[in-house]
């Protein structure tokens, strides 16, 4: 079955793969980085450790969950770039709104954002790379992709008091951090190639 199929070129394939990636690792420095401003978010909301808890725990997880069985149906029925798309956007407009929180609920809230956005990328990602590879190679990219939790979590723990320091203004902060220029290159690039012609049967459908 699998060799009546058009498959698309390795190097195409492994192209999207390696923008799926960025993109993935890209959601965990942005799920990581309000960690490292734990003590200057409490003390300017003048948050309790319960709260902070909250926040970031509950806060994203409860959005994470809900959202990402609905999302996936949509990536089975509906543009699985369009979907990834509009989670990129939502979680990078989540991700600029914690600079704008004045109190608990309204933190609570963008950090729900950030959870609901990044539901989107898992299944539309594993989606793509099923239609990039055969069966029988798929494993291997499926494990690239999943590089991308520990090498965001790792490139946020790493740079991330450098950024800090960058910016001292939450605001500042998080407005760079919501738009930064591999997150806009990388949803760029999956739009572009999207609709390259070589894999338009699935990848934009």
């Amino acid at each position: 079955m699998s060799d009546q199929i058009n498959w698309p070129s390795k190097n195409y394939a492994w192209f999207f793969t390696t923008l799926l990636l960025i993109t993935y690792t890209v959601s965990f420095i942005d799920r990581a980085m309000i960690n490292l401003l734990i003590d200057p978010i409490r003390n300017d909301l003048a948050l309790s450790d319960i709260q902070m808890g909250q926040i970031l725990g509950p806060g994203f997880m409860i959005s994470y969950i809900l959202f990402s069985l609905p999302v996936g149906r949509m990536v089975d029925k509906f543009n699985r770039i369009a979907v990834l798309i509009g989670g990129i956007l939502l979680w990078s407009l989540a991700t600029a709104a914690h600079g704008f929180s004045s109190d608990y609920y309204s933190l609570f809230v963008s950090r729900a954002g950030v959870g609901a956005g990044e539901a989107a990328v898992t299944p539309a990602s594993w989606s793509i790379i099923a239609d990039l590879f055969r069966p029988e190679d798929r494993a291997f990219p499926m494990s690239f992709y999943l590089m991308g939790p520990y090498i965001g979590q790792g490139l946020a723990l790493l740079f991330g008091g450098l950024v800090i320091q960058l910016y001292t203004d939450p605001v500042e902060f998080f407005l760079a951090n919501s738009f930064n220029p591999s997150k806009t290159l990388s949803s760029t690039f999956i739009k572009l190639t999207s609709f390259s012609g070589k894999i338009c049967w699935r990848i934009s459908a």
